[in-house]
């Protein structure tokens, strides 16, 4: 989990997402694991691992009702890197 803090540091992951359940530019990662995620199409979806590193990966494949589309640029993260930083939001 370690490593995977780091990353969303250093690659700016934490300037939007918060872990403390404050809302910013993006949703909190607070209690975001296994929680129930209403989407902007009036859908929701469980966040479990895959759809974490699926938000990751393709940060417009599933828009969280409330925020906007395109705002999260994606990041090429290696299969490691993807698994530390869902095991680090998935700890939040």
């Amino acid at each position: 989990m370690a490593w995977g803090s780091e990353l969303a540091t250093d690659t700016g992951c934490r300037n939007c997402h918060s872990t403390n359940g404050s809302v910013g530019l993006g949703p909190s990662w607070t209690g975001l694991a296994g929680s129930t995620v209403a989407l902007s199409d009036g859908s929701t979806v469980t966040a479990t691992a895959s759809y974490i590193a699926e938000s990751i990966r393709s940060p417009d494949a599933k828009i969280v009702a409330g925020f906007p589309a395109g705002l999260m640029q994606a990041i090429s993260f290696t299969d490691e890197e993807i698994k530390a930083l869902v095991a680090y939001i998935s700890a939040q």
